[in-house]
C-alpha cells in the first residue's frame, strides 16, 4: 500500500512543513486549494524567523496588494502577524489598506492578527488613516523610518495607537517647521497615556535648517520648537521601560550657535528607573548632574554612550555591567583623547565586566575600522575598569600589539578580547594573498608572546582585518573620498582560542574574504 503526504495525520503534516520551512510550505500552498487552507497561517508566520529576503518581502506586499482580488479562502490578509513595507509607495498603500479587509456582506474584518509593522516611506498620512485601535487592536509593535518630511502639515498620530509595547521611530525634519516640530511633541506626550506599558523604544531624529544647502553654515532657525521637543521627551514617564535608544543629530548648523539648547536628557532617564539598556548618539547632548539626587537607575546594566555621558550616566548606576563608550573619530587613526585617569567615578568601575570602544562615524563605509584607540587611552581604561572581562576596541594602525601590553596587563580578569585592525597596504602587497598578508601563524605567535604570559583568564581572541589597497600604484588618498583609487578591500576573521588545556592560543575558526581583481570588478 502506497501511503501519500494526504495519508498522513495533519498535526505530524503541519510539524514536517514547519521544520520544512518557508519555501516547502509555499509549494504546498500551491498544490491546491486544501493544502493552502491547512498551511497558509504557518506561512505567514514565518516572516521573521528567519527574516524575509529582499525578494520575498517584494513578494509578499504584491500579494497583500492584489489580495481584494483573490478568491481563496482565508485571504492572506487576515493571516498576516508581520509585515514590512518598503519599495513601491503606491503598492504599500494598498496593501496596508487591504490589511483592513471587508467580508462580502460588507462587515468589518479587522486586522486582528498584526502584531508587527515596519513602514519605510515619508508619507505618513496613509499611517494616520489605517493605524487605529479599531482596525488593529492585537498591533504591539510598530518601526518607522519617515525619512525627510517636507509637509510642513505632517501628523504624527499613530504614534498615539494605543497598546504599543515597541516603538521605533526614525525621522529627518527641519528646525524650522512651524507646524510639524509641535505635532511630534504633542504625539510623544502622548504616548506614556496610550502606551503605558511600552517596554522598548527607539527614537532617532535628523534636525536640518530649511537653509541648509543654500547657505551653509547660516541659518536663524527656531531654536524653541526644538526646545519644545526635548522637553516633550524628557517628560514620558513609562511604569516597564526596559530598553532605550536616542539619537539626535544636528545638521548645517554652526556650533558656536549660543543659543541653541544643549540637550540634558537626564531626567527622561531618571524618569524610569526599570531601564536596563540605554544608547544615546545625540549631537552636542550634555549631561548636568543632579546635585544631591536620590534617583537612580538601580536595574540599568548596559549602557552606550559618549566618555562624559557614561562618567555622568555611571554614577546613577550602581549594579552597571556593559559600558559602549562611543566617540567621534577625528581622522582615520584618531584616539579618542577622552580617557584620563579621573573621567570616571572611583566608585563604578568595579562593577564593569564588558567594555567596548567604538567611534560614531556617519559617512564612512566601515564604522567598525575607524576611530582606533591609543595604547596610553587603553591604559587609563584599565584604571578605571579593572574588572573587566569581555574587552571590544580597535587598535591603531601604526603601533603593535606590544605597545598596549601595559593596557592588557591591567586586566587581569580578562577572558574574550575582540579587536579591530585597519592597516593600507603598501603598493607590492596589492594583489598577495591575504594569508600571506595577514599570517594566521604571525598573529597567533605575538598574541602568545604579548599577553598570554600575563593573562591566565584569557581563552579567546577574535580579530578582524581590514585591507585597504590603492589602484594605479598609489599608496594615498581617502577611501570615502577618492573612491576611484581604491579597490576592494581584504576582510579577514580570525578567531583564537584554547584547546585541550594548553596554555597558548591557536587558531579555531579563519574567515577570509577573497579581493576582486581589476578585470572582475
Amino acid at each position: 500500500m502506497v501511503c501519500t503526504f494526504l495519508d498522513v495525520p495533519p498535526e505530524i503534516r503541519e510539524e514536517v512543513a514547519v521544520l520544512s520551512g518557508r519555501q516547502v510550505i509555499a509549494r504546498l500552498c500551491a498544490v491546491s486549494r486544501a493544502f493552502y487552507s491547512e498551511f497558509m497561517l504557518q506561512l505567514y508566520e514565518m516572516t521573521t524567523q528567519p527574516q524575509l529576503t529582499y525578494d520575498q518581502c517584494n513578494l509578499l506586499i504584491r500579494t497583500l496588494s492584489a489580495a481584494h482580488l483573490s478568491v481563496l479562502k482565508p485571504r492572506p490578509t487576515r493571516l498576516i502577524k508581520n509585515v514590512s513595507f518598503s519599495g513601491d509607495l503606491p503598492r504599500c498603500r494598498t496593501a496596508l489598506q487591504n490589511l483592513v479587509d471587508i467580508s462580502s456582506s460588507g462587515q468589518l474584518i479587522r486586522g486582528a492578527m498584526l502584531r508587527e509593522l515596519e513602514w519605510n516611506f515619508s508619507d505618513t498620512k496613509s499611517l494616520d488613516i489605517v493605524l487605529t485601535p479599531r482596525y488593529f487592536p492585537n498591533l504591539k509593535h510598530i518601526s518607522i523610518n519617515v525619512g525627510r518630511v517636507e509637509n510642513l502639515e505632517t501628523s504624527f498620530n499613530f504614534i498615539g495607537i494605543p497598546g504599543l509595547e515597541k516603538l521605533e521611530f526614525s525621522l529627518v525634519i527641519s528646525v524650522d517647521c512651524d507646524q510639524s516640530l509641535p505635532a511630534l511633541g504633542k504625539a510623544l506626550a502622548s504616548l506614556s497615556s496610550s502606551s503605558p506599558f511600552l517596554h522598548a523604544l527607539k527614537l532617532e531624529f535628523r534636525l536640518y535648517s530649511s537653509e541648509f544647502g543654500t547657505i551653509p553654515q547660516v541659518t536663524t532657525p527656531s531654536w524653541d520648537l526644538f526646545a519644545g521637543l526635548i522637553k516633550s521627551v524628557n517628560e514620558m514617564r513609562f511604569a516597564g521601560l526596559t530598553s532605550l535608544e536616542l539619537s539626535v543629530e544636528l545638521v548645517g548648523f554652526t556650533r558656536d550657535d549660543h543659543q541653541r539648547p544643549r540637550p540634558n536628557f537626564l531626567p527622561l532617564l531618571l524618569g524610569n528607573p526599570s531601564l536596563t539598556k540605554i544608547k544615546l548618539d545625540v549631537d552636542e547632548m550634555r549631561f548636568i548632574p543632579a546635585q544631591a539626587s536620590v534617583l537612580t537607575l538601580p536595574r540599568l546594566r548596559s549602557f552606550a554612550g559618549s566618555a562624559e555621558q557614561c562618567a555622568v550616566v555611571s554614577a546613577y548606576a550602581p549594579e552597571l555591567e556593559q559600558l559602549s563608550i562611543l566617540f567621534e573619530p577625528l581622522g582615520r587613526d584618531s584616539d579618542a583623547r577622552l580617557f584620563t585617569p579621573n573621567r570616571f567615578p572611583s566608585n563604578v568601575g568595579s562593577t564593569i565586566r564588558r567594555l567596548t570602544v567604538r567611534a560614531v562615524e556617519r559617512h564612512f563605509g566601515y564604522p567598525d575600522f575607524v576611530g582606533a584607540l591609543a595604547p596610553q587611552s587603553l591604559n587609563c581604561l584599565a584604571l578605571a575598569f579593572p574588572n573587566v572581562t569581555h574587552l571590544d576596541i580597535r587598535l591603531r594602525e601604526q603601533s603593535k600589539i606590544s605597545e598596549y601590553r601595559d593596557g592588557f596587563v591591567a586586566l587581569p580578569s580578562l577572558e574574550y578580547l575582540r579587536m579591530y585592525r585597519s592597516i593600507y597596504l603598501r603598493s607590492e602587497q596589492k594583489y598577495k594573498s591575504p594569508r600571506v598578508i595577514f599570517s594566521a601563524k604571525r598573529y597567533a605567535t605575538r598574541i602568545n608572546e604579548t599577553l598570554c604570559p600575563y593573562l591566565p583568564r584569557l581563552s579567546e581572541v577574535h580579530m578582524f582585518l581590514l585591507g585597504r589597497r590603492a589602484s594605479q600604484g598609489s599608496d594615498i588618498g581617502c577611501p570615502c573620498c577618492d573612491d576611484e583609487l581604491w579597490l576592494e578591500p581584504y576582510h579577514v576573521e580570525y578567531r583564537f582560542g584554547r584547546e585541550g588545556g594548553t596554555t597558548e592560543l591557536a587558531l579555531v575558526e579563519e574567515h577570509i574574504s577573497e579581493p576582486l581583481e581589476p578585470e572582475q570588478m
